[in-house]
């Protein structure tokens, strides 16, 4: 695709949801304000709300957190549990602590027992709330990009008579539909980033309807359609152009297994330049550079930024967990992606790779000492030719959707 027809393709992404949003038959409309829903845990969710943000430009759109400002009343045993480390409003906190210290069986359990049994029974205390919080908000819309909650944010806003609308973005729904096989509300509207197999027999199993049901495409921020001149961000970053830049990454809180990886990685013989994003987490920052690595394997590391859609664009490869945000990135721009799976990973991301299998070229590492020959071998693959127009633009469909379940109203 020639440097035309890209810049193109970035005025129609861009500006069409803001002409679907504001003009109907010629008649600027009402801003309508829209409740959006996210969480503190995981970058996925918080990049959702922002690209929301930009695409209903128009419209009020306010960010809330449901279980620090809405349900907190329901985590009072969280401050117990912890030995008060953590607040009953903390809850995002927590789950970031675990993962940064690498507690993901402890992570697992509790998601597969405790948080599915306590949101069962605490659904109707939940739903009370959250029609208190709706009767006096009185949003137009709610928009939910985050899972646990839907179910009883979904009934109460039926009993508020205002649209909801659950925007998933995982892989796996096996906590994003809990109970929804209860539910009573027929307006109830979910959106998917692509459809696999396995999402299908997950909304089969909760009596989701087909209409209730529309493919979007995945949740990527503007930055990831907008054309990249590789070498001003090779300079900017400094990074050298004569050695294969490998991107790690694990979530945007981080991971001290980075630093397994890359003394995992040098071990390589071949030049490597790595590129470790380690998020807001500082401490493993300072460890990385403690590793003494050899002169043809160097490293720049990378903390929060939002140039992460320039980062990858100029990565040969990414290194990850199946975090389904990053690697959706990834997918988008054609970089190989190693799975990294020689540790305990989340069972919801995993499913994540039904979306690779799709159209990524991609390797599966269980093992430690495979990571280096595993990354030499997709290194040496050829890259696909991604065909940006033919993918499903999230900005353009969503607007698609809210404006069917909400309809713009004429200003008077």
């Amino acid at each position: 695709m020639n440097r035309l027809s890209t810049l193109f393709l970035y005025l129609v992404t861009f500006f069409t949801p803001l002409s679907l949003n504001t003009i109907t038959q010629g008649q600027l409309v009402k801003p309508r304000k829209i409740i959006a829903f996210t969480l503190n845990g995981g970058y996925g969710h918080m990049a959702a709300c922002e690209l929301l943000q930009k695409t209903f430009v128009n419209d009020t759109v306010k960010i809330v957190n449901p279980f620090s400002e809405i349900i907190q009343s329901c985590f009072k045993a969280l401050p117990i549990i912890t030995l008060g480390k953590f607040k009953a409003n903390k809850t995002d906190d927590f789950y970031n602590y675990l993962l940064q210290n690498q507690w993901v069986r402890t992570l697992n359990h509790l998601v597969r027992h405790q948080n599915k049994s306590h949101f069962h029974r605490n659904r109707k205390k939940m739903e009370r709330l959250f029609t208190a919080y709706f009767k006096k908000e009185k949003p137009d819309i709610i928009i939910s990009p985050v899972s646990w909650i839907n179910y009883a944010a979904s009934q109460a806003a039926h009993k508020c008579n205002i649209p909801f609308l659950m925007v998933s973005l995982d892989a796996d729904l096996s906590f994003w539909i809990n109970d929804m096989e209860r539910s009573t509300n027929p307006s109830f509207h979910m959106t998917v980033g692509a459809m696999t197999q396995h999402l299908q027999q997950q909304i089969n199993s909760k009596k989701i309807k087909p209409n209730q049901i529309t493919i979007v495409g995945h949740a990527l921020r503007h930055e990831f359609f907008t054309p990249k001149n590789k070498e001003l961000i090779k300079e900017e970053w400094k990074l050298p152009k004569d050695k294969p830049l490998i991107m790690i990454i694990r979530g945007g809180s981080g991971s001290s297994q980075m630093i397994d990886t890359v003394k995992n990685l040098k071990k390589a013989k071949t030049p490597l330049h790595l590129m470790v994003c380690i998020g807001k987490n500082e401490k493993i920052g300072k460890n990385l550079q403690k590793i003494n690595l050899p002169p043809h394997i160097t490293m720049t590391i990378i903390p929060f930024t939002k140039k992460m859609a320039d980062i990858m664009t100029v990565a040969d490869a990414l290194i990850s967990q199946p975090t389904p945000n990053v690697c959706k990135e990834a997918m988008h721009l054609g970089v190989p992606i190693l799975f990294d799976m020689t540790q305990p990973t989340l069972f919801w991301e995993r499913r994540t790779i039904d979306w690779a299998g799709q159209d990524t070229i991609f390797t599966i590492v269980k093992k430690e000492k495979q990571m280096v020959n595993a990354l030499t071998d997709l290194l040496k693959r050829p890259k696909l030719v991604k065909k940006t127009e033919d993918k499903l633009n999230f900005s353009v469909e969503i607007v698609k959707v809210v404006n069917k379940m909400c309809p713009p109203v004429a200003r008077a």
